[in-house]
């Protein structure tokens, strides 16, 4: 609560009915106790109830006051034309939006009141993100095996590297990258291997089970943890992918038929015609 940042005490000449509090923490913003309802279809009458501030406070934004010491408030117009929340012309732009991030959500009750942009003006959030790379970019915990080098251009798992894509270029491929990453993470997870490790396995290891429509089925035995060597094994599997499968960028009624880009894979097939099993490339 000492940052610089945040510290918004003591600015100005100190008021005696309102000492500068310790660590330079703000006063909390005023906020009314009641508000005044008028009723259109009954000439306007005007009844009075107790806000609810766990409820209304999303109706209301704030702003340093001048002195540094704590915050204004006012009521914000949402039907304003311009988009800047004013019911006058001469009214102030609010630094900060009071009430829950996502209403629909059930917060604690002082960000559900004083909303997380004015807590965090005021020093109460001391939690710091990571530079954007750092948090946009995550890593799966498989990855430290596979990549314990931590090399840059091992990040993306060895199926979505660029080789594995059809006519791409390099300006494409960099645009995808978030996306790659993140399916690589996903990937590099234990509990994928688990089922991946499942996928893989003869058809003699799985469970058997009639269905009345389907008829003979199959269930996977998917285990809760895999050794070292069992996810190395599995690693493998999927890695082996490269050899026989590739990424395109798919065009024409496909596209239309699914509202979007589609990425596709095209098996090889062995010489007698047959596709080759994932689980045994």
């Amino acid at each position: 609560m000492g940052s610089i940042d945040v510290d918004m005490g003591g600015v100005g000449p100190e008021r005696p009915e309102r000492p500068s509090l310790p660590y330079g923490v703000p006063y909390p913003p005023e906020l009314d106790l009641f508000q005044t309802l008028r009723d259109p279809a009954n000439n306007n009458a005007e009844t009075t109830e107790r806000l609810n501030w766990d409820r209304d406070a999303t109706y209301y934004g704030a702003r340093d006051d001048p002195l540094g010491e704590g915050f204004e408030v006012r009521i914000l117009n949402f039907n304003d034309p311009t988009g800047e929340l004013k019911w006058f012309p001469d009214d102030w732009d609010p630094q900060y939006r009071l009430g829950p991030p996502n209403p629909s959500i059930k917060w604690n009750d002082p960000i559900s009141k004083w909303g997380l942009q004015l807590l965090d003006k005021a020093g109460f959030i001391n939690f710091n993100l990571d530079i954007a790379s750092a948090y946009m970019e995550p890593i799966g915990r498989f990855a430290a095996k596979r990549n314990p080098a931590n090399r840059e251009d091992y990040r993306i798992h060895p199926v979505f590297r660029q080789d594995c894509w059809q006519v791409i270029t390099d300006e494409e491929y960099d645009m995808i990258k978030p996306a790659l990453l993140l399916a690589s993470a996903m990937l590099d997870e234990p509990s994928t291997l688990c089922l991946f490790h499942a996928m893989s396995a003869q058809s003699s290891e799985m469970i058997t089970f009639e269905d009345p429509v389907l008829k003979t089925c199959r269930r996977l035995r998917v285990p809760e943890t895999l050794t070292e060597v069992e996810q190395l094994i599995t690693f493998r599997k999927i890695s082996s992918m490269r050899e026989y499968t590739s990424f395109f960028w798919d065009s024409g009624d496909t596209i239309l038929r699914a509202r979007g880009l589609l990425a596709c894979t095209i098996p090889l097939l062995q010489d007698d015609g047959k596709f080759i099993p994932a689980g045994l490339p």
